[in-house]
């Protein structure tokens, strides 16, 4: 646990590779879950320090996602340890889900602009790959719903009522 401690602290901000790595690290080995590993509050203090203009956030966040599951399998009391801090956190900068109306617009022309770009490729019979340019908010809102629905896995309830705290069901269908 050390190493991975280590491993965490030293290349935590170097980018997707090196959480990636300790995650694997992590999700290969329950016992390493079992060891205590679940101290979750440095981890979302370095997310919500993390300024939302950088991709970084939702790379720190994605990290989040290993440790609530075990080769898909939920696990129950990291699931309540990531959403209780997510969910503990009072800075815009930690969750941000498109919360105004004017960030909302936002969210629907940048939706709409994938759509035509995608649709424009359909049309031209390119098969190369469309290159997509989203923001880091918007990859970062997708990160956090892609949590929200992890911590949700297994019908774990607590998480259920914590994650609908943080964007209920009609603002999300809004």
């Amino acid at each position: 646990m050390g190493y991975v401690e280590t491993a965490f602290k030293e290349h935590s901000s170097s980018g997707l590779g090196a959480t990636q790595l300790v995650g694997e690290i992590l999700r290969d080995d329950p016992s390493l879950m079992q060891k205590g590993y679940s101290d979750f509050k440095d981890k979302i203090d370095a997310i919500e320090e993390t300024p939302l203009t950088s991709f970084l956030k939702a790379t720190q966040l994605h990290y989040m996602s290993v440790f609530m599951q075990y080769k898909e399998e939920p696990i129950l009391d990291n699931q309540i340890a990531v959403i209780t801090e997510l969910t503990q956190k009072t800075n815009q900068n930690t969750i941000c889900l498109f919360n105004t109306e004017e960030q909302r617009e936002n969210l629907r022309n940048i939706i709409n602009g994938i759509a035509t770009l995608v649709e424009e490729q359909l049309q031209s019979n390119d098969t190369t790959v469309v290159d997509l340019n989203m923001t880091p908010q918007l990859t970062y809102t997708i990160e956090l719903l892609n949590v929200m629905a992890v911590a949700t896995r297994g019908l774990n309830a607590i998480t259920e009522v914590m994650c609908q705290s943080l964007l209920p069901g009609p603002e999300f269908v809004k």
